[in-house]
C-alpha cells in the first residue's frame, strides 16, 4: 500500500504554481514534469482534494545520469558524428 504525504495549498508560486506546506512543516512548489526539462527533486504523484494535497513518491527506475535524446540532440550528434555509426 502506498505511503501518503499530506499537505495544505498556502499560496501560489510566480510560475502560478501551487506551494504546499507538509504536516512536517517543509513547504515546496509542485511543478509538472515536463519532458526534456531535468527533474530537481523526487517527483510526487499530487491529488487535489480541496486545499488539501495528498502526494505519494513516484519511483522512476532510474539509474545513473539522465538519458538526453531529444530531437536536437540527435540533430547535434549527427552534425558532429553523421548519421551511420562505424564498425
Amino acid at each position: 500500500m502506498p505511503k501518503y504525504k499530506y499537505g495544505l495549498c498556502v499560496g501560489k508560486s510566480e510560475a502560478g504554481n501551487p506551494v504546499i506546506q507538509g504536516t512536517d512543516g517543509r513547504v515546496g512548489e509542485l511543478r509538472p514534469i515536463k519532458e526534456g526539462e531535468p527533474i530537481y527533486r523526487n517527483p510526487v504523484e499530487a491529488e487535489n482534494i480541496g486545499p488539501i494535497f495528498r502526494m505519494k513518491e513516484v519511483d522512476l527506475g532510474r539509474n545513473g545520469p539522465a538519458q538526453v535524446a531529444n530531437p536536437q540532440y540527435r540533430s547535434g550528434w549527427e552534425q558532429t558524428f553523421g548519421k551511420d555509426l562505424p564498425n
